[in-house]
């Protein structure tokens, strides 16, 4: 049976587009054509795609385009290239088949070795392959990779250029390696899966020691940029010194250790970093929890501070801050009251691990007691009024707070101005009390005999903490004392009050008598003196710290006052004193003028 088939044939690589008819025949249900009635041309690519003419006319739909190619495939070149990774690429002359490609690769010039190829245009080498293959030579020495690639045995090898692990385009890093970057080193190194790793460093050919105890997983550059601290501190002498890194890789139970090249670097001391200061010391309340916060001076923002606290004898609290940061919290589980002793030590450290000497801070800080709380209910009840014979009597009731003390207490502000107000304490009262009956409390109030507004309460007390929000009860009005007429003194009518004119005119008199051919003007002028130079003569010597002592009459002394706060002493102040003579002292008790010997004869 035969059937006509449309077909297009289009040329991807030149201009021999066609279009036309075949006659096909079928063979097993497959329509199928001997050749193009003109024969398609060597090296050129097609696309055909086909239709069915059908017998009541029309097409059916037209095929998707196929390839047909005249190409003969071939590995047109192969090359080896290094870097980060290491890679064997070809390119074939029809890219767009992808047939089994042979792939080997020899190291140091030795034997070819066949590379397993799952496909594709190129192929990553794993690094360690190629390194086992050198019997786990450290990475320092040169090691030489060249590959080849053929299409099939009947093929030829077409053979790659040759790299080295220590050339220009050669290989980077065939297993690991390290530079030194900016302040610190870079190691670039990818930890196998279910393998463990650690880095060990020898410097200067020496006994290798411990660098990292536990290369992290899934990375494949870890920078250090405190590599210095890691290293022994006679090293760091600004010296260069040789180093060399070494892996030790466990996998199964097994361990194989990889070295690194050796390269010479300076390796300079590490600077000593400026003190952290301590700015503030408190007592903080976060969501209900008591915290010590201590606040710290600004430091760089490259630099972390480490912080240990240690209240009283307690255990040793340790903070570690995040750079730049300058608050540490710490909790406080106990509930003590007073003066708390804390200690702080406080140490800067920056990337690089330079640190700066540890300052060591001690503060007493108090903490006060909670406030008592208030007394829930009160009331004041007068039951007698007071007269000039009976006092007054006043009932208090009250409900107690558990285990707390309270004071009774009345107010009285006169003539309304609460700035004059005056508070009188009744007595106290503990928790196991509930109501009193007091008698005569006028007897605290000013004795004017008027009716006195007065405001009875209670307050909560504290030996430590002191008292509380008191709570009131209504005004009552009492009637206060009649007052007491007060008796004069004997001498009422007899003191007198001087001032320096009747000390000069008391003067006058006997300079009269000691000089009387001066004119009373020098008299007057004489007596002005004589008490001017007394006066400045005790006031030049007590101000220069010292004293004067009058005979029958008294010292005048310099004499100093000191302040403290705790056991720290503040200031000092110079003040003056008059301590009178026994004969003065007791002569004014007598009445008299009297000698210090008549004061001491005196029984």
């Amino acid at each position: 049976m035969s059937l006509r088939i449309r077909y297009e044939i289009t040329d991807l690589t030149g201009d021999d587009h066609r279009a036309s008819v075949l006659d096909c025949w079928q063979n097993d249900g497959v329509f199928s054509a001997d050749s193009f009635e003109s024969p398609l041309l060597d090296d050129h690519d097609y696309t055909l795609r086909a239709a069915i003419e059908l017998y009541g006319g029309g097409l059916s739909p037209w095929s998707s385009a196929e390839r047909i190619s005249r190409i003969e495939q071939a590995i047109i070149e192969a090359w080896l290239q290094g870097g980060a990774t290491t890679a064997i690429g070809w390119r074939l002359a029809d890219p767009s088949i992808e047939p089994p490609i042979d792939l080997q690769l020899r190291v140091n010039d030795g034997d070819w070795i066949d590379i397993p190829n799952p496909g594709g245009s190129y192929y990553l080498l794993d690094p360690r392959r190629f390194h086992a293959l050198t019997d786990h030579a450290w990475l320092g020495q040169t090691v030489t990779l060249t590959a080849r690639a053929r299409l099939i045995e009947a093929h030829e090898w077409i053979e790659t250029n040759e790299i080295t692990s220590q050339g220009s385009t050669g290989i980077a890093r065939p297993v690991f390696g390290w530079s030194l970057t900016g302040a610190g080193v870079a190691l670039q190194y990818t930890l196998p899966p279910n393998t463990t790793a650690r880095v060990w460093l020898s410097i200067d050919g020496g006994p290798a020691f411990e660098f990292d105890p536990n290369y992290p997983a899934n990375k494949t550059l870890v920078y250090y940029p405190d590599w210095r601290v890691r290293l022994p501190a006679p090293f760091r002498d600004g010296q260069n010194h040789d180093l060399q890194f070494r892996v030790r890789e466990t996998a199964n139970g097994q361990t194989a250790e990889l070295w690194s090249h050796t390269d010479a670097i300076p390796i300079h001391p590490l600077p000593t970093l400026t003190a952290p200061s301590v700015h503030a010391v408190e007592w903080i309340t976060s969501q209900g929890n008591l915290q010590i916060r201590v606040t710290f001076k600004p430091i760089p923002s490259n630099q972390r501070l480490i912080v240990t606290l240690q209240l009283d004898s307690g255990a040793v609290a340790t903070q570690t801050l995040t750079p730049g940061q300058t608050l540490a919290f710490f909790p406080v589980s106990d509930d003590e009251r007073g003066y708390r002793s804390i200690r702080i030590t406080a140490q800067a450290r920056d990337v690089t691990g330079a640190e700066s000497a540890v300052n060591v801070h001690g503060v007493l800080l108090h903490r006060g007691y909670p406030q008592p709380a208030p007394i829930p209910a009160f009331n004041a009840q007068l039951l007698r009024q007071g007269d000039d014979i009976t006092p007054d009597r006043v009932r208090f009731t009250w409900t107690p707070v558990p285990g707390q003390l309270a004071e009774l207490f009345a107010t009285y502000t006169p003539g309304g101005d609460y700035r004059k107000t005056a508070l009188y304490s009744l007595g106290y009262v503990d928790s196991t009390e509930h109501e009193c009956t007091l008698d005569n409390t006028r007897a605290n109030f000013p004795k004017t005999g008027q009716r006195l507004r007065i405001t009875y309460g209670i307050r909560p007390y504290h030996l430590i903490a002191g008292y509380g929000i008191p709570s009131i009860a209504d005004p009552i009005q009492i009637r206060a004392e009649n007052p007491v007429l007060a008796t004069p003194p004997p001498d009422a009518n007899s003191a007198q009050h001087w001032a320096n004119a009747d000390v000069l005119a008391a003067l006058n008199p006997i300079l009269i008598a000691a000089f009387p051919t001066v004119t009373p003007t020098l008299h007057r002028v004489l007596a002005e003196l004589t008490l001017a130079t007394l006066v400045q003569t005790i006031k030049g010597i007590v101000a220069q710290g010292g004293r004067v002592a009058l005979q029958d009459y008294g010292r005048f002394a310099a004499q100093w006052k000191t302040a403290r706060v705790g056991q720290t002493l503040t200031y000092t102040e110079r003040g003056v004193s008059f301590k009178p003579a026994p004969g003065f002292s007791a002569g004014v008790k007598a009445g008299a003028v009297m000698t210090d010997a008549e004061a001491e004869a005196t029984p």
